[in-house]
C-alpha cells in the first residue's frame, strides 16, 4: 500500500519517473459485434489455450485461426501491446489481424513482397510517414505461463455484475491451466473475490455465491492501482490486469492515471479496459490504456454477449501475435502526445489502427469526487463509506497544509424548498466524521449547493439519482489552480459555447456547467486557474470594474 507522507512529493515524482519511461498504445478502439451464436472453436492442445479451427460466423472479435496462405481478406489489424525497449530507444508493437469472422490470421511474411506495413504521426505539424521494415510473427511458447486478473465493477451504475460472471466462467473454460486467474470487484472499496488459481478453481470459485450487488461509487484508478499490486504477488513472470467497467472513475481521492502508469511502467504490467454502456466518460480510461501499454474497448450494453470473446482476443494476444519495432522521428522530441495511425497492406485489402504515444504525462483532473452518497431524504453515512472516509481522513492528516472543501447535493425534486439545507446536513455530517477522526476543523471548508449541479439532469434511473446525492471533494490546493470566476449565464448551450471561444480567445481559461436556478437549466460560463481565493477575488473584481456587471468566485 502507498504511503502518503506529503502528497505534492508524490504526484511530482510520479510525473517525472512515468515521462522517463515513455509508453505507447493503442488507443480510442471501439469493439461493437453482432455475432451473438458464434462460438470459438479449439483444438485439442489444451495446456497452450490454442484455438485451431476456423469460424465462420461473422465476428470482430477473436474467433478462431486461419493461415495466410488461404488467400484469405483481412478484415481487422488491432494493435493489443506496445514495449518500450530501452536499449533500442525504440518501441516494440504487438498486433493482431482478423478477417471478417474473427479468425487470426497467421503465417505471414517479412519476405512476402505484397505485404507493406506503413506508420504515419502527427503531432501540430503535418504527419511524417515511414515504412515499417520488417515484422516477425510470434507464437505460443512452452513454459510461458500468465497471471491475469479481471476487476469488476460493481458500483451502483454497474446494472448487472453477475452477468459479467457468466461470461468470465465461460472464458475461463477455454484458458491454460497453466495461467492463474485472479478475480477482484470494486466500487469505492477493492476486494479478492477468487485469488490467483488455475482456470477450474476460480470458475468453481465464481460458481459458489453471487456477485457482490451493485453499490457505491467507483474507485477505477484505485482499484487498477490495488490490483497491479496483487498481481506482483503472483509466480508467472508475465501479468495482464483487465478491467470491466461501466463508469469513470469518481471516487480514488488521490489514485492518478498517471500512478497507474508508473506502476505498470515499473512492473511492465499492461492495463485493459472494457469500458461497458453509456455512462463512462471514455477519454480518462484511454489514458489508462495509452499510458500501460493495453487495449481499451467499448461495447453498449446490448453487447454484453461479446465480453467473453473479447477477454479471450486479449489473452490469446499476450501469447501469438505479429510483432515490429516502432521507431519515432526526432522531429517529434518535443510532442506530449504522438498521433499515429499504422497501416496494413496486402493485396487483398488495407487495414489500420490508431495509436497514441504519450511522451510527456498530462495530469488527469476528472470530472469530479465524492466521498458518499445518500438515500432519499437522508443525511445517515452509509457504513460503506466510512472505510474511504478513514482513508481520506489520513491523507488530510498527512497533508496538513493542503485544505479540501466538501460540497453537498441533493437530487432534483428531493425536498423541494429545502434542497440546500438537506446538502450542507449533508455535508456537514461528513466533516464531523472527519474531524472526529482527527482532522483539524479549518482544514475543511464546506458548501452546499442544493439541487443546482445534478451530475444527471434527467435522471431516469434509480442509481442516476443516488449519484446526484452526493458530498464532493475539491482540493484546495494552489498547485492545481482549483478556484474559478462565475463570468456570465446563459440558457442554451449555443450561446455558452460560444462565449467560452470568446473568453478563450482574450486569453482566459475558460469551461461552461449545467447548473438547475430556479427550476431553469442554465449554463455558467466560468473562469479558472487561479491559485488562491484571494487571486481570484482580485481577478473577479478587476473584471466587475472593466465590463461593469458582477462576476464571482466560485
Amino acid at each position: 500500500m502507498k504511503k502518503y507522507r506529503s502528497l505534492f512529493l508524490i504526484k511530482a515524482a510520479s510525473l517525472i519517473l512515468f515521462a522517463l519511461s515513455f509508453v505507447l498504445v493503442s488507443y480510442g478502439s471501439s469493439d461493437n459485434s453482432s455475432d451473438k451464436d458464434s462460438k470459438i472453436l479449439r483444438g485439442p492442445n489444451y495446456s497452450q489455450a490454442s484455438y485451431t479451427k476456423p469460424s465462420d460466423i461473422p465476428a470482430s472479435n477473436f474467433s478462431g485461426i486461419i493461415d495466410a496462405s488461404n488467400a484469405v481478406k483481412p478484415a481487422h489489424f488491432k494493435i493489443m501491446r506496445t514495449i518500450f525497449a530501452d536499449k533500442r530507444q525504440s518501441y516494440i508493437v504487438q498486433a493482431v489481424l482478423l478477417d471478417k469472422f474473427g479468425n487470426y490470421i497467421k503465417g505471414y511474411r517479412t519476405n512476402d513482397p505484397s505485404i507493406e506495413i506503413i506508420s504515419s504521426h502527427s503531432c501540430d505539424s503535418p504527419p511524417l510517414t515511414s515504412k515499417i521494415q520488417a515484422f516477425n510473427e510470434v507464437s505460443a511458447r512452452a513454459g510461458e505461463n500468465y497471471d491475469i486478473e479481471i476487476a469488476i465493477d460493481i458500483s451502483a451504475s454497474s446494472d448487472n455484475p453477475t452477468s459479467f460472471a457468466h461470461y468470465i466462467k465461460d472464458y475461463l473454460s477455454r484458458q491454460s491451466p497453466d495461467d492463474k486467474f485472479m478475480i477482484s470487484a470494486f466500487n469505492q472499496n477493492f476486494s479478492v473475490i477468487v485469488p490467483l488459481t488455475d482456470p477450474n478453481e476460480a470458475t468453481w470459485a465464481l460458481s459458489q455465491g453471487d456477485m457482490p450487488q451493485p453499490e457505491g461509487l467507483s474507485a477505477l484508478n484505485k482499484a487498477a492501482y490495488l490490483g497491479l499490486e496483487e498481481l506482483t504477488r503472483g509466480k508467472n513472470k508475465k501479468k495482464v490486469l483487465i478491467i470491466i467497467t461501466n463508469s469513470s472513475d469518481n471516487a480514488s481521492i488521490i489514485y492518478s492515471a498517471n500512478d497507474i502508469a508508473l506502476l505498470s511502467a515499473k512492473t511492465g504490467i499492461p492495463v485493459y479496459i472494457i469500458g461497458i454502456g453509456n455512462a463512462l466518460e471514455s477519454y480518462s480510461l484511454k489514458y489508462i490504456t495509452a499510458a500501460t501499454g493495453g487495449r481499451f474497448y467499448h461495447i453498449f450494453k446490448e453487447g454484453i454477449y461479446n465480453l467473453h470473446k473479447i477477454l479471450d482476443e486479449i489473452t490469446y494476444a499476450q501469447k501469438n501475435h505479429y510483432e515490429f519495432d516502432f521507431p519515432i522521428q526526432k522531429e517529434f522530441a518535443d510532442c506530449s502526445t504522438l498521433k499515429s495511425t499504422v497501416e496494413f497492406n496486402t493485396d487483398f485489402a488495407t487495414v489500420s489502427d490508431r495509436i497514441h504515444l504519450i511522451l510527456k504525462p498530462t495530469v488527469q483532473s476528472l470530472r469530479y469526487q465524492s466521498l458518499a452518497n445518500f438515500k432519499v431524504r437522508d443525511t445517515v453515512i452509509a457504513e460503506t463509506y466510512k472505510s474511504q472516509l478513514r482513508f481520506f481522513a489520513e491523507v488530510l492528516k498527512d497533508n496538513p497544509s493542503i485544505p479540501v472543501e466538501l460540497i453537498g447535493h441533493c437530487s432534483i425534486k428531493e425536498f423541494p424548498k429545502q434542497e440546500n439545507a438537506l446538502s450542507i446536513q449533508r455535508v456537514m455530517g461528513v466533516k464531523r466524521f472527519l474531524t472526529q477522526l482527527g482532522v483539524p476543523e479549518d482544514q475543511v471548508k464546506i458548501k452546499g449547493e442544493g439541487a443546482g449541479r445534478p451530475l444527471y439532469f434527467l435522471q431516469t434511473k434509480k442509481w442516476q439519482g443516488f449519484y446526484n446525492r452526493r458530498v464532493e471533494v475539491r482540493w484546495l490546493d494552489p498547485d492545481i489552480l482549483p478556484f474559478e470566476i462565475i463570468a456570465e449565464l446563459g440558457y442554451t448551450e449555443e450561446f455558452a459555447f460560444d462565449a467560452v471561444e470568446k473568453w478563450k480567445k482574450m486569453g482566459y481559461k475558460a469551461y461552461y456547467d449545467r447548473y438547475l436556478l430556479e427550476k431553469d437549466q442554465v449554463y455558467r460560463i466560468k473562469l479558472w486557474g487561479y491559485a488562491s481565493e484571494d487571486d481570484a477575488e482580485e481577478a473577479a473584481k478587476f473584471l466587475s470594474r472593466k465590463y461593469k456587471r458582477n462576476f464571482y468566485v466560485d
